[in-house]
């Protein structure tokens, strides 16, 4: 399990480009990282953001996407198991550019902000990672009554 998820990590870090956050990167550049779509709907009802679903090393990765770039990202693995407290440092590491530093415990989740990117890690099953921008940030509790 732990060379599965070095790999995946391993996988990552060759797809990317930056250190900056990954969020705002366009359809295309979504389909380099992750590959092709999965599943796709109008994820609010009001055809401005439409959830591109992608199967990525393990996880599924729901990216939220609005103006042709993506908003936020939602990492849960596909089996539903655990997302240890180091992959999500990794996932965090990759996408942020950052380490993950100082968390905030709300209820069940560990909160945090690296610049400009909030970040929420659920650590209660479903467990799941919602890395967003501010303006998205409310966006995770209709995510989770979907049922992602």
């Amino acid at each position: 399990m732990k060379l599965k998820f070095s790999l995946f990590c391993a996988a990552v870090v060759c797809l990317t480009t930056t250190g900056k956050a990954r969020i705002g990167e366009s359809e295309a550049e979504l389909t380099r990282r992750y590959g092709p779509v999965a599943s796709e709907k109008d994820s609010f009802g009001t055809g401005e953001v439409i959830a591109r679903l992608y199967h990525f090393h393990g996880f599924d990765v729901l990216v939220n996407m609005s103006g042709g770039h993506s908003q936020s990202e939602l990492y849960r693995k596909t089996d539903r198991s655990i997302i240890r407290l180091a992959e999500v440092r990794e996932i965090v590491l990759v996408n942020c550019g950052a380490p993950l530093g100082k968390t905030t415990q709300l209820d069940d989740k560990l909160c945090f902000t690296i610049g400009d990117i909030i970040g929420i890690y659920s650590v209660t099953s479903p467990q799941s990672l919602y890395l967003t921008t501010a303006k998205f940030g409310d966006r995770l509790s209709v995510l989770e009554k979907e049922g992602f």
